[in-house]
């Protein structure tokens, strides 16, 4: 059976209507987070994490025992969001003529080949779309609770962030996603599994090093930093001009910061 690790909640949200805020519904395999965004003040209001056990096969158990453990679940939203936190992704050029086959090919050529998958893609700007591919298990499972719910990849909100000359990691349970930003535009952005501080610290000095960015005149940031399990983010810093890690407090809902979710959930707070 899935389990709650946090849920927390603000005085300012309402449990019998919240129109006016939305839900983003961050998911990977094996885990499951609701952020709930006020749309007037801008501030996130109630928080909560579900996680599968290793006996779990599938997102069966965890969205099951999220309809039966959630406050959030069953109100109403402006919008519901479905983010799908995945390596398979690609940030590549619009063309004139866009089609699932022709981002589904791009995806199997990078990817490797998967054909069962659906495939969607989101526009960042007048030039690029980040395309990914969703199980349709997991689709038919959120559909049916959330029929309006429209998805995005993660990496979009990660590259939507503006940042010049600048490393950012958001660190997640098991793996960071990185972006690199040179002259104002995204050069880089993938995932790499969280392993060793010298590996970490090689993924990362090699992916700026690969598109010319000069560390000792750039800055990195972290988000969901945690001193006990991230221990390579003070070593990396000093290779960067500037090293700043970003706590959640700067997101949660002002009038409640002492019950906002510890800092290294900040990544799922960056909508």
């Amino acid at each position: 059976m899935a389990k709650m690790i946090v849920g927390v909640y603000s005085k300012n949200i309402s449990f019998t209507e919240n129109k006016t805020t939305d839900l983003y519904i961050t998911i990977d395999n094996d885990n499951l987070f609701f952020s709930v965004k006020n749309l007037t003040s801008g501030q996130f209001v109630a928080f909560e994490h579900f996680k599968s056990v290793a006996d779990d096969k599938g997102w069966d158990p965890l969205i099951l025992f999220t309809q039966h453990h959630s406050k959030l679940i069953n109100l109403h939203f402006g919008n519901v969001y479905f983010i799908w936190n995945n390596s398979r992704f690609i940030l590549t050029k619009k063309v004139a003529k866009q089609t699932q086959v022709y981002y589904q090919q791009e995806l199997n050529l990078v990817h490797g080949v998967n054909n069962n998958d659906e495939v969607y893609f989101n526009t960042i700007d007048d030039d690029l779309i980040l395309a990914y591919s969703v199980p349709d298990q997991l689709i038919n499972l959120l559909s049916k609770i959330f029929q309006k719910g429209v998805w995005h990849h993660y990496a979009e909100y990660i590259v939507n962030k503006k940042n010049d000359n600048n490393a950012l990691i958001c660190l997640l349970e098991n793996q960071f996603c990185l972006k690199i930003t040179n002259y104002g535009v995204t050069q880089l952005i993938n995932y790499f599994p969280l392993e060793g501080t010298n590996q970490n610290i090689y993924q990362i000095i090699n992916a700026c090093n690969h598109i010319s960015l000069d560390t000792n005149n750039a800055s990195i940031t972290f988000l969901g930093y945690n001193e006990d399990s991230h221990g390579f983010v003070k070593t990396i810093a000093n290779y960067f001009k500037v090293g700043q890690v970003i706590e959640s407090d700067e997101h949660w809902d002002n009038e409640d910061k002492g019950n906002c979710p510890n800092n290294i959930y900040t990544t799922y707070l960056i909508y």
